[in-house]
């Protein structure tokens, strides 16, 4: 009967820590040097995917493409204006003229790979260095 108990409480325990490590937090490591200093390759990062706060300049995130998951520093906000190539761009406050979401914005990113632009729903969660 202990031994049944001890199961029990075990496989209830590794469930919980799958759906935590599933649906709320979850750690990555950086794979590359190109967000260094602030990420160097070997970095843990812990991502919080309840977090609903919206991004700040300076946030990292964790991103999808749904094929990949990226981490990325945000430089910009909707609204700002970055200069590309002597050229000015206003970064869109919505995705575009027939969408009326207040969730629907786009953030100018610095990733390993360069600088993009990412909405808001490919964002999984803020990202927080752990070690």
């Amino acid at each position: 009967m202990k031994y049944v108990k001890f199961l029990l409480a075990l496989a209830v325990c590794l469930c919980l820590a799958w759906a935590i490590h599933a649906f709320a937090l979850t750690v990555y490591a950086v794979s590359d040097d190109g967000l260094a200093p602030a990420m160097r390759k070997g970095n843990r990062v812990i991502v919080n995917r309840l977090s609903t706060i919206t991004p700040k300049k300076g946030d990292f995130i964790v991103y999808t493409d749904s094929t990949y998951n990226y981490l990325a520093e945000i430089i910009n906000l909707p609204g700002d204006t970055i200069a590309l190539g002597g050229n000015r761009y206003r970064i869109p406050e919505v995705c575009c003229d027939r969408c009326q979401s207040t969730d629907c914005r786009l953030y100018f990113v610095k990733t390993s790979a360069g600088h993009q632009l990412v909405y808001k729903h490919q964002i999984i969660g803020k990202a927080f260095r752990v070690f």
